[in-house]
């Protein structure tokens, strides 16, 4: 449900690419049997001016038994991302391995940062939570359903937006507009012609879409432009950008086959979310980057962040109080975990390639970060859930707690 791309178009990308790959055969490295063995291997280690623990060692053991071709990993405590790690290859039957710079993308985790987005802008006083599509859109001719829709409910997933049909868009690319036209036709001609179809709980992309379309709107500026300057450039998200890692020198998503395992995909139009649903999953980022990420919003779950204050941003993090879906402004809220004690926040992300997850736990102080260059039918999320769980009580990397904050 939490996924930002739907297994019928990765069923479609692999009916196109003929998935034969004979020669990919995946290989595991021996590890050692338990987190307790691999302790004596975690080594202290520099990333990216991070002074913090290589767990490697441990996400080798949690990607052993799994088909995964890769896997990264990291854990918050307090104001300090205290470990990182990476394990495996870039692309399925390579020796070419990942290392801690780089990049994975995040799939639906993007949703929380869109969110995070429209609460600056409700800071700048751009709008409010109870903008209505309509007053944003005033000079369309639109559904007047849509005078009932606020922009907390495209957040929360009550907005009543339809799911996009990927495939029709990617068909219908005959012209290469800048996502945000493309973004505003889409919304224009599929959503907002017709009345919302549901006004209760529906997980869409199509809210998110909907939601970045109307910050377009209201700024003047791309939904890209906005998230660098807004989001990555003052986190310091120096590896963050949009749509599939590129290159050689990056892993790459990873397609099911029903014969040799993982199929590693070029980065490309047919290896992602077309660009038009930016808003509801395609940013992309370190590891480390990711972790920041967590430790602004665990900061801010627990009242403390210096970079975002004022009552707009208390809205991310609480669930409407008239539904008895657990979701809030782009994370689900869970009251009792195996991760931690008291209220945790979670979201999971995919393009059907990759899987990324991100969960935070405000009264352990602490938050998880992982992520995976295939999704593997959910697979990836059950091993990024196990790690979540296991290095949550791990002692010899729970020594390195910083400080409780202050207040």
């Amino acid at each position: 449900m939490l996924i930002g791309f739907t297994e019928r178009y990765t069923s479609t990308v692999a009916a196109l690419l003929g998935l034969a790959c004979l020669g990919c055969v995946h290989k595991t490295d021996p590890v050692v049997l338990s987190w307790q063995e691999a302790a004596p291997r975690l080594r202290p280690a520099t990333v990216d001016g991070l002074e913090v623990t290589d767990i490697s060692a441990l996400l080798a053991i949690e990607r052993a038994n799994s088909n995964l071709p890769a896997l990264a990993g990291g854990l918050v405590i307090g104001d300090r991302i205290v470990a990182l790690g990476v394990d495996g290859a870039r692309r399925n039957g390579s020796e070419d391995s990942v290392d801690l710079a780089d990049k994975w993308h995040l799939g639906s985790v993007t949703k929380s940062m869109t969110s995070t987005l429209a609460a600056i802008l409700i800071e700048k006083g751009l709008l409010t939570w109870e903008t209505t599509v309509a007053e944003v859109f005033s000079e369309e001719d639109i559904a007047p359903e849509w005078a009932e829709v606020q922009v907390i409910d495209l957040a929360r997933h009550l907005g009543g937006a339809p799911e996009p049909n990927l495939v029709a868009i990617l068909r219908g690319r005959t012209t290469k507009l800048p996502p945000e036209e493309e973004r505003r036709n889409w919304v224009m001609e599929t959503v907002l012609s017709e009345a919302p179809v549901l006004r209760d709980f529906r997980y869409t992309n199509g809210n998110y879409i909907l939601l970045g379309a109307v910050l377009e709107a209201l700024s003047g500026r791309p939904w890209q432009t906005m998230m660098r300057e807004e989001i990555f450039e003052p986190l310091g998200l120096k590896s963050a950008g949009f749509g599939p890692p590129q290159g050689l020198g990056q892993p790459w998503g990873h397609a099911p086959t029903n014969y040799s395992g993982p199929l590693p995909l070029l980065p490309g139009t047919l290896s992602d979310n077309p660009p038009v649903l930016g808003p509801a999953g395609t940013v992309h980022m370190s590891i480390a980057d990711l972790a920041r990420y967590a430790k602004e919003h665990l900061a801010l779950a627990q009242g403390r962040s210096l970079l975002w204050k004022g009552p707009a941003f208390e809205r991310l993090h609480l669930p409407p109080v008239d539904s008895d879906h657990p979701y809030a402004a782009g994370w689900v809220i869970v009251e009792e975990s195996n991760f931690a004690e008291g209220r945790f926040y979670h979201h999971n992300g995919s393009n059907g390639l990759w899987l990324a997850k991100v969960g935070i736990a405000p009264d352990q102080n602490t938050a998880f970060v992982c992520a995976s260059n295939f999704f593997d039918v959910g697979r990836a999320d059950t091993v990024c859930g196990d790690f979540f769980e296991h290095i949550a009580h791990f002692q010899p990397v729970r020594q390195l707690e910083s400080p409780e904050p202050e207040g």
